[in-house]
């Protein structure tokens, strides 16, 4: 049942899913899993300024093929601030937004070099604005829920043994509510990441 309902909320993510891909799915949940993390950061776009997204996911790995977790996400504090309606006057905010997600990603093309692969979450949080008041006083607007959706695709390569270069399109598609948050937060995102080989370090180094 659980692996029937990963594969079902995974899946609705990817339009050209076939039985292929879904067997060589079903048969890395064969193989013993082992413990995943990464830290990382993604870009996009919100109301046309250029976003920093940081993440963390935790999760487990199915022999490289498949990864199941959860991860949480914050807007990176550099996301410049500007004057917004705010208790009926404009006024210099911040803008604040984090969610947590659930995550899956299919690796459909490795060698030794190279690794393709289809990531996608779904995610829930709340945005804010932090700003000063007329008494000078720092103070967050009200938090508002939203909901999100966000496949990709990424491409990797390996060299010098240990080391490893990568980068991804995909889109973010957001439901929020706007009563306070005027934001347009739905957009492209993309990512561009290094990658040490940590495992294959450890192994060669425990060898020696």
């Amino acid at each position: 049942m659980y692996l029937r309902l990963t594969i079902f909320l995974y899946f609705i993510a990817i339009p050209f899913c076939n039985a292929q891909l879904m067997d060589s799915i079903a048969r890395s949940f064969e193989e013993k899993p082992s413990l995943y993390f990464n830290y990382g950061s993604q870009y996009s776009f919100i109301s046309n300024k250029l976003a920093t997204i940081s993440n963390f996911k935790i999760g487990v790995d199915y022999s490289g093929t498949f990864k199941l977790g959860l991860g949480f996400n914050w807007l990176s504090k550099k996301y410049k601030e500007r004057n917004r309606f705010l208790e009926a006057d404009m006024r210099l905010s911040q803008l604040h937004m984090y969610y947590f997600s659930a995550f899956a990603e299919y690796t459909f093309f490795k060698t030794y070099h190279w690794e393709a692969t289809i990531p996608a979450q779904i995610g829930c949080g709340w945005a804010n604005y932090s700003y000063s008041n007329s008494s000078n006083a720092n103070v967050h607007s009200a938090n508002k829920l939203f909901v999100l959706y966000e496949p990709m695709m990424t491409i990797q390569y390996r060299f010098l043994k240990y080391f490893g270069i990568g980068c991804g399109i995909g889109y973010r598609l957001v439901v929020i509510n706007r009563t306070v948050i005027e934001e347009q937060m739905t957009s492209p995102l993309f990512v561009l990441k290094s990658k040490l080989f940590v495992g294959d370090l450890w192994r060669d180094f425990t060898k020696k």
